[in-house]
């Protein structure tokens, strides 16, 4: 098999090119981790009370999940109104116990629960909680816990991600079921205003890591364009 190729010096150019494209989504990764490492530092000082941030004092209270917040497990999923794609008729996120994609199973008619809810996985990999912050469904698996007292899930879900060790209480396949999670304890600030105000940081924190996260992608996206584009001579550099 014979191949076509440009002379060399055109070779050096294009190798250069995309070499220079290798360099930015490197140096992308190692400000994204940067990024999230500076985010956990900061969980460990302020989640467990080792810093405070500025205008707030007090004691700070230790509360079971299931003093905080009611428990409902996912449903069956309504077929008459699923669809795997979200169109003006589907809005509605269909959470499940997965992982990937945010835990996106489709999307739906209809919706089970407000905003501001907290998902739990309940199966397999468990324990990972994510907050929600539009309406939503949840199938299989997944445990929706809503606060009963006046406290910040968002406060909430980081503090669950971050310092509940869920324990693996069988052989078998893990499983987490309400009156389990109910169980486990959450230290968290007194006033609402102070959990509200952590949170926030958290959160500034994960949208600028996910600019970050979009341009590395975006760039990895321009990448192989580039070398459909180069390689095979489609387009020449000047």
């Amino acid at each position: 098999m014979s191949l076509v190729i440009p002379s060399c010096l055109e070779q050096c150019t294009i190798a250069a090119a995309l070499s220079d494209v290798d360099a930015l989504i490197a140096a992308l990764d190692r400000l994204i981790a940067k990024k999230r490492d500076i985010k956990q530092a900061a969980m460990q000082e302020l989640l467990t009370s080792k810093k405070r941030l500025p205008g707030f004092s007090g004691e700070w209270k230790v509360k079971s999940l299931g003093a905080l917040c009611e428990t409902a497990a996912g449903r069956d999923l309504v077929k008459d109104d699923f669809s795997q794609t979200c169109d003006q008729i589907h809005q509605f996120p269909i959470y499940s116990n997965a992982l990937t994609n945010k835990g996106i199973y489709g999307y739906s008619k209809s919706y089970q629960y407000e905003p501001d809810k907290i998902t739990v996985t309940a199966r397999g990999d468990i324990g990972h909680a994510v907050y929600r912050s539009t309406r939503f469904c949840a199938i299989g698996r997944l445990l929706v816990l809503s606060s009963k007292q006046e406290c910040d899930l968002r406060f909430v879900t980081e503090y669950i991600n971050n310092l509940v060790d869920f324990a693996l209480e069988s052989t078998g396949v893990p499983q987490l079921t309400a009156p389990k999670i109910s169980r486990y304890e959450v230290r968290l600030p007194t006033t609402k205003e102070e959990q509200k105000a952590i949170a926030a940081i958290f959160s500034d924190m994960d949208a600028e890591i996910a600019v970050l996260e979009a341009r590395r992608d975006k760039t990895r996206a321009l990448k192989q364009g580039m070398m459909q584009e180069l390689l095979t001579g489609r387009i020449r550099l000047v």
